[in-house]
């Protein structure tokens, strides 16, 4: 019915049946996002291609030259090409273009989003993502490394070793250590996967860094996969000792934290005694 109803009524009306029919369309965009799920962004992109085909439908029908003058003061008061924020045909524009990029983003890496987060996303917090999927799909972090974020990084030009340094940064950032033994052995689990990952890494100078944050975050009782990453840093003979010093003081102060954890049982912060009663830099 678009395609045979439309072109006439815009005939009729001009631009401001147009950008009342726009405007629809972005409301009826706007309330699918949460009723059809994961089709959802290739179905919006569809319907976000509706004016595309009502204007390819008016050129086909405009035969004369004074429908061809009217189909240019269509298209023209419209703004169709318009990406200015108040207006609602460029604001559907602007939707056309994320909507196919979230389409090619499920079909090639399957990855889903939802709009509304999706438009605040950068290419690198789309890395960051995958990072995490990574992460929480452990059985399938070789699959999802070579297969998702190795190509998507090619495509957009990213640095995957800088964007996983970077993800290993923040999320050690945002973990509060805390003595008690469950959240302790909750980030160690974490810890022993990241480490995985940051193995990936030809870097040292990049892994060094990690294992630093990774240190942080767990500053006593180390996992397995931890000390032995940190300790094939330290005995890598091609490795610079200035690089790697920050790094063989927090292994000293890892064992400093453990002895006190099991020989003095401290319920309160480890830092903070060892701040006062060794006068040792946290």
């Amino acid at each position: 019915m678009e395609k045979d109803f439309m072109p006439y009524v815009l005939i009729l009306y001009g631009s401001r049946i147009g950008c009342a029919y726009a405007e629809t369309l972005v409301e009826v965009i706007d309330g699918l996002e949460y009723e059809e799920g994961e089709d959802y962004c290739s179905i919006a992109y569809y319907m976000s291609l509706s004016l595309d085909r009502i204007l390819k439908c008016l050129k086909e029908k405009a035969l004369t030259p004074s429908e061809k003058c009217l189909l240019i003061d269509i298209r023209t008061s419209m703004g169709f090409d318009s990406y200015t924020e108040d207006d609602v045909l460029g604001t559907l524009n602007m939707r056309k273009e994320n909507f196919l990029r979230m389409v090619n983003l499920k079909e090639r890496y399957n990855l889903s989003f939802k709009y509304k987060q999706f438009i605040g996303l950068s290419n690198e917090d789309i890395g960051v993502h995958i990072v995490e999927k990574m992460l929480l799909i452990e059985d399938e972090m070789e699959t999802i490394y070579s297969g998702v974020l190795k190509p998507y990084c090619q495509e957009y030009m990213l640095d995957r070793k800088s964007l996983i340094c970077d993800f290993v940064g923040k999320w050690s950032a945002q973990q509060t250590f805390i003595t008690g033994d469950g959240r302790v052995g909750m980030l160690k689990n974490k810890v022993s996967s990241i480490c995985k990952l940051v193995s990936k890494i030809n870097d040292p100078v990049l892994q060094i860094r990690c294992l630093q944050d990774l240190a942080d975050a767990v500053p006593y009782n180390w996992p397995k996969e931890l000390t032995q990453s940190v300790y094939s840093i330290l005995f890598d003979s091609t490795i610079a000792k200035d690089i790697k010093s920050d790094l063989a003081d927090r292994c000293t102060f890892s064992e400093i934290c453990q002895i006190i954890k099991v020989y003095k049982d401290v319920p309160y912060d480890i830092g903070n005694i060892i701040d006062t009663e060794l006068n040792l830099p946290i």
